[in-house]
């Protein structure tokens, strides 16, 4: 990703907000320019985006920092989103190896190189598990 990308990086990320259970929250577009920024210019920080001719159809983020018990590598996404009609295609396959391979090079074991389902989408983690990655916990909220 680049700064030339963020305006439809931006138009991709309210469709994610506005199609799944993050809807309920406060959407701003200065913050997702703010994170944009901050993933074009942070080493530790990664910004992908899939592409369907010129037009962006998916994008992924994700960063390597420390464990909170201490000084072992980690890598985590922050988000992955695919359009709905680019989805069963290989935007989010192809995404998920750069994003495997970039946490590598960065020196994060293999086994520290995670990803998260926080919008309640139940396909998403059974891609994850096709892609050799196994559930290790849960995320609940307060209703």
């Amino acid at each position: 990703m680049c700064s030339d990308d963020v305006s439809e990086v931006e138009v991709l990320l309210y469709d994610m907000y506005s199609t799944t259970s993050y809807s309920d929250t406060e959407f701003s577009y200065p913050k997702i320019r703010e994170l944009c920024a901050s993933i074009i210019n942070n080493d530790s920080m990664l910004g992908l985006i899939a592409q369907a001719g010129e037009d962006i159809v998916g994008v992924f983020f994700g960063l390597v920092h420390d464990h909170f018990f201490g000084p072992t590598l980690k890598s985590s996404d922050l988000l992955l989103y695919v359009y709905d009609n680019h989805r069963g295609g290989r935007h989010a396959y192809r995404m998920i190896k750069a994003y495997i391979e970039w946490s590598l090079s960065k020196g994060v074991a293999r086994h520290r190189v995670c990803l998260g389902v926080t919008t309640g989408d139940k396909k998403a983690g059974m891609f994850y598990e096709r892609l050799g990655f196994e559930n290790c916990g849960q995320i609940y909220k307060l209703i």
